[in-house]
């Protein structure tokens, strides 16, 4: 690594980062490296080694994600200096994703709504390993040695999708005929991928020359001798920092701060919309759910969102609970609107003025508000049953400063503990709602 402004240092309690060896100005490139060196789908496709994966791309059946990941396997069994061999040596023996969690790590997040997305991730990267090495051998000739030549396991496999989703950052490049933007993925080199993440780092600090040279930009003045940071995106989750990168901050995984929530952090209640109804009173219901959300869409402010389901053509509301906003108007609309008696849906289906109040937050009718808070509380206090045990046992594990417990453990308690902070403010809110009668005058 060549640079005047930074180098690899051991920060005590933080590992390896970036320090600044002069004081350094606010939009300084403090590193720049050829983006050839780095680790694209374009330099997997120029390697000898990657030849009968690159030529059966397609059959393959494989990512960008993946081919930058099998470029960094064929080179962990090569012991020639080179660059590439020298960068692949200082990577970290493990990662802390749930992508590469055990599954009685996995299982510490039983309760947590990133329970199941673990154990989708986990199972979809091992059918992926499977299907390569089936298809290999199908192919066959080079191919077919292909994974064995370069001691590639399923264990393997996934410390190099670890390594890739953990490192890389997308950039952006435009065609030069045609003018075009397209997006790659980039798994830095030459001491780039070296920087640590800061929430106080804000805008893009990679940037690529038209000359193809990565650089890294301070978006912040340091001192000599002070830690450069970088962003790894703003606005990022606690469950985001874990899914993608394998960590939390610090002090969050200390035993008096773990589990609070970062200002993004949500929890999502979702309401699924059928595609089918048993009556037309309850098509109608959904009709109003699907309206309503749709035109609140503005107010919200990314207080939901809608999607489609994975397992079937069900569309699904994700209504998203903050602790800064534990009972978004969306779904305490959307509750209402599934309480309403079939004489409410058509008095709301006939008059645009008293949906308009209803969308505005008016309570419908005393009995329908009962109806909805009641849900609401139900819904929530049977999310929080599946926190609890689990929960306890780890942090009774923790110890002091957590010296009994892995970080993996404390990285999934970290977790399970924001999101029943998070529900447990909007269960308060809830019940605050029903023991004050509504401020506002019934619709109905």
């Amino acid at each position: 690594m060549e640079s005047s402004a930074v180098r690899v240092v051991d920060f005590e309690g933080v590992g390896r980062g970036m320090q600044a060896v002069r004081d350094i100005a606010e939009g300084e490139v403090v590193l720049e490296v050829p983006l050839e060196t780095c680790w694209t789908a374009a330099a997997a496709a120029e390697s000898e080694e990657m030849q009968c994966v690159v030529r059966n791309f397609d059959k393959l059946n494989i990512s960008e994600e993946d081919l930058i990941a099998l470029h960094v396997l064929s080179w962990r069994t090569q012991s020639a200096s080179h660059h590439r061999s020298d960068y692949v040596r200082q990577l970290p023996f493990q990662y802390d994703i749930p992508l590469v969690w055990c599954s009685n790590e996995i299982d510490n997040l039983s309760g947590s709504t990133y329970h199941g997305l673990a154990l989708r991730e986990k199972q979809r990267a091992e059918d992926k390993f499977s299907s390569l090495e089936n298809t290999l051998q199908e192919i066959g000739g080079d191919c077919s040695e292909f994974l064995e030549r370069h001691t590639i396991t399923l264990d393997g496999y996934l410390w190099g999708l670890a390594t890739v989703r953990s490192r890389s950052t997308e950039l952006r490049i435009e065609e030069a005929q045609t003018g075009e933007i397209r997006e790659l993925i980039c798994l830095p080199a030459g001491g780039a991928d070296q920087f640590n993440h800061s929430a106080a780092i804000k805008g893009e600090c990679f940037r690529l020359t038209k000359e193809g040279r990565l650089q890294v930009v301070a978006r912040e003045s340091y001192k000599q001798g002070e830690q450069v940071f970088i962003s790894y995106g703003n606005s990022l989750t606690t469950a985001q920092l874990l899914f993608t990168y394998g960590f939390a901050y610090d002090d969050a995984l200390r035993v008096s701060k773990i589990g609070t929530p970062l200002e993004n952090d949500a929890v999502d209640i979702s309401h699924v919309v059928p595609d089918s109804c048993n009556s037309k009173e309850e098509a109608a219901k959904h009709g109003l759910v699907v309206e309503a959300v749709t035109m609140l869409e503005d107010e919200e402010h990314n207080g939901w969102n809608l999607q489609s389901r994975e397992d079937d053509d069900a569309v699904q509301v994700l209504f998203h609970l903050r602790l800064s906003r534990p009972v978004p108007n969306c779904w305490l609309v959307t509750n209402r609107l599934l309480q309403l008696e079939d004489v409410q849906v058509r008095e709301l289906q006939e008059s645009s003025e008293l949906m308009a109040k209803v969308l505005a937050g008016r309570p419908v009718s005393p009995a329908n508000e009962e109806a909805a808070l009641s849900a609401m509380s139900l819904e929530l206090m049977t999310r929080l049953d599946g926190y609890g045990a689990r929960s306890s046992e780890l942090l009774s594990r923790l110890g002091g400063e957590g010296e009994s417990a892995s970080r993996r453990e404390r990285l999934a308690v970290n977790l399970r503990l924001i999101e029943s902070a998070i529900l447990e403010r909007a269960l308060d809110a809830v019940q605050a709602m029903i023991a004050a009668p509504p401020p506002e005058a019934y619709v109905l």
